[in-house]
């Protein structure tokens, strides 16, 4: 058996077998592409030969105009972004929700870099204070205006790219969401224009696209609160972090430095952050822009985080009023 030869190239290992298929594919779309652009130019010069127009006829619904358009939208893709699909892909969904996370890596690997580089303290801040790092800012605003005009090759039309986009924006969230913190999360929110979007939405493609994320959203940092909440049942821990905030003589929590300290890096605060963050989302965009037919679920979600966290309040002295009362300040 002979042994398959590999090469490096942008430091990860390809078969020659793959580079082959790959080059081949370039070389069809590129002449796919020339000989679309002649018949383009002459339907539109109206002296397309018969044997064009009897193609066109049998085994296209579109003109050669739309057939260019879709090799050039390959031909893009290729050369771009190293993405290898055929037409017919460009009409699958599954390909399309399979390639938007290849087109959004690099600025999510922006914000993980960027967490490792910063302290916890300072990380927990940078959401509101990102505008002081300008390049980084500019940079990851680049990236993102580049994955974007990635979807919009992908998508045939201004709608699909709509959804498209927005779905991917809230699943890159999701995934940040679990795998870094609630601020990478909502940093990728507000980066990408999503919350700002979703106010200022003059279309209803544009409105239900936005709105339908952020509650894709909201929906994960109420199941990650649910989640840790479950922990700690499990593993029947006190809220001691609390008792010990209460003093003795009025029932009212003692929120010095120290104690802030350890209410932060308590399961329990983190729970109660990300409940009252959903509830945010969802009370200042889903319930204003939210969908007909999404509407009625969306009144029923937040009546129960407003329930749950209500009770949250009246039970760890205190502590939750002072989290409701500086809720305003996600939203800055």
């Amino acid at each position: 058996m002979l042994e398959e030869c590999s090469v490096v190239r942008n430091g990860v290992m390809v078969s020659e077998e793959e580079i082959s298929l790959k080059e081949k594919s370039r070389a069809i779309v590129f002449i796919s592409l020339y000989i679309t652009s002649v018949f383009k130019e002459s339907e539109a010069q109206s002296k397309l030969p018969r044997e064009a127009v009897e193609v066109t006829l049998c085994y296209c619904s579109s003109s050669w105009a739309s057939i260019w358009s879709k090799f050039r939208r390959l031909h893009i893709l290729q050369n771009q972004y190293s993405i290898y699909l055929s037409a017919s892909d460009l009409q699958n969904q599954y390909h399309l929700s399979h390639t938007m996370p290849h087109l959004l890596q690099p600025a999510i690997s922006m914000i993980k870099e960027m967490q490792n580089l910063t302290s916890s303290e300072n990380w927990d801040s940078f959401e509101h204070n990102y505008s002081e790092e300008i390049e980084w800012v500019l940079q990851f605003k680049s990236k993102l205006a580049r994955a974007r005009r990635g979807c919009t090759l992908l998508c045939n039309s201004e709608s699909e790219t709509h959804r498209t986009w927005w779905k991917a924006i809230a699943i890159a969230a999701c995934k940040l969401l679990n795998e870094s913190s609630n601020v990478a999360c909502f940093l990728l929110l507000r980066l990408s224009g999503l919350l700002e979007e979703n106010s200022s939405a003059t279309s209803s493609v544009a409105c239900e696209s936005t709105s339908m994320a952020i509650l894709t959203v909201a929906e994960a940092l109420f199941s990650s609160a649910s989640d840790a909440v479950a922990a700690l049942r499990q593993k029947n821990l006190r809220l001691s972090i609390f008792d010990n905030a209460c003093s003795e003589s009025d029932g009212e929590a003692d929120f010095s430095e120290p104690v802030r300290c350890k209410m932060r890096d308590s399961l329990v605060f983190k729970s109660m952050l990300l409940i009252i963050r959903s509830s945010f989302l969802i009370q200042q965009y889903c319930l204003i822009n939210s969908p007909d037919e999404k509407f009625a679920d969306t009144v029923t979600m937040a009546r129960l985080i407003d329930l749950i966290s209500e009770t949250l309040v009246r039970v760890d002295y205190g502590f939750g009023e002072a989290l409701v009362g500086g809720a305003i300040e996600f939203g800055s």
